[in-house]
């Protein structure tokens, strides 16, 4: 009995020792406390700047990667590619080789969308570039009396920084910086804001992730600032093998509103090596709090991807009813 006790006292005292990240002398435990603190402090700063209302940079909310978007923009747990920077910059941690995303969206009216994003893993974690452009296309002007005035044009543009690591086996951290510059019929406002990230693997198929996206300050047109449209996302995916199921809710205080987005991904397997190099996605991004007469019906998307080697290309589609649709489309390269 006392070799027993012995040796169990033994083993939770190994057990007790702490836990290194990276080679670097910080326990794990206190990394956590940091990650967590940071978060805490970005949401302190970021949410009692503003009193409720109508938020600038809406082109923020128009989410970027055609699988996400046939996903309905279902993605927080689920991002796992350059794209992943627009959505949870922790699931950068999931890449394992140098990846380059390229995107093009037709929007309505002539607006376009472009977005360009590379993944690099090193040592201590996965670095991620990202270039965004919003065209607007052009706008009739008028004046007071309501008389025309001749023709401006508009658009965004978004550079971001991201960092994503695995803090634990189970445990995904991601942060990132972006500088955006809203330009509108000559005048230009710019600002500076955050995300922060984390993805948690519950089991083998269950997986939960949460993102703070869009803390800073607003922006300034000549006297008048508007805030961003700052966003809590919380997300949960399930994998079933060969079919993925995903679900969101973000939650945006400064307007009062909230939004359920879920996505279906299901990739057979074919052949007699089974191989799974077609995705067919179906979503929907919809179910808004607290909005009246809205008909989920109507907001429902849908798209495909394939396979070749180290490429993949995917579409996605979203239904406006008589105004159209928009397509969108993307490349993803792994080096």
């Amino acid at each position: 009995m006392s070799r027993e006790i012995g040796r169990s006292q033994r083993v939770i005292k190994e057990g007790a020792k702490p836990r290194f990240l990276g080679g670097v002398s910080i326990p794990l435990f206190s990394f956590y406390q940091a990650s967590l603190a940071s978060l805490a402090l970005l949401a302190l700063l970021a949410f009692p700047l503003y009193s409720a209302g109508q938020t600038a940079a809406e082109s923020l909310l128009a989410g970027v990667g055609a699988r996400p978007s046939a996903l309905g923009g279902a993605y927080t747990s689920l991002a796992n590619d350059p794209f992943a920077g627009a959505y949870n910059p922790s699931g950068l941690a999931r890449i394992k080789r140098p990846q380059l995303a390229l995107m093009h969206t037709e929007w309505l009216d002539d607006m376009q969308q472009q977005f360009i994003a590379f993944g690099l893993p090193l040592k201590p974690g996965v670095i991620g570039l990202d270039f965004y452009r919003m065209d607007m296309g052009k706008f009739a002007g008028r004046d007071a009396s309501g008389k025309p005035t001749g023709e401006f044009s508009g658009g965004d543009m978004a550079l971001g920084l991201s960092f994503g690591l695995q803090a634990h086996r189970r445990i995904l951290l991601g942060s990132k910086v972006t500088y955006f510059r809203e330009e509108l019929a000559g005048y230009k406002a710019a600002t500076v804001f955050g995300d922060f990230g984390a993805i948690v693997a519950v089991s083998p198929k269950l997986v939960i992730g949460a993102v703070m996206q869009n803390a800073g300050q607003g922006l300034r047109f000549i006297k008048e600032e508007s805030p961003l449209p700052l966003t809590y996302a919380l997300g949960a995916g399930y994998n079933l093998g060969g079919m993925r199921l995903a679900a969101d809710y973000k939650m945006r205080p400064r307007e009062k509103s909230g939004e359920f987005m879920a996505g279906l991904e299901f990739t057979p397997a074919i052949g007699q090596e089974q191989s799974r190099p077609v995705a067919l996605r179906i979503g929907q991004n919809g179910f808004t709090a607290g909005k009246a007469g809205a008909n989920p019906a109507q907001n429902f998307c849908g798209g495909f991807g394939l396979s070749l080697g180290s490429a993949t290309v995917d579409y996605a589609f979203k239904p406006f009813g008589v105004l159209g649709a928009t397509h969108r489309m993307s490349l993803l390269l792994r080096f």
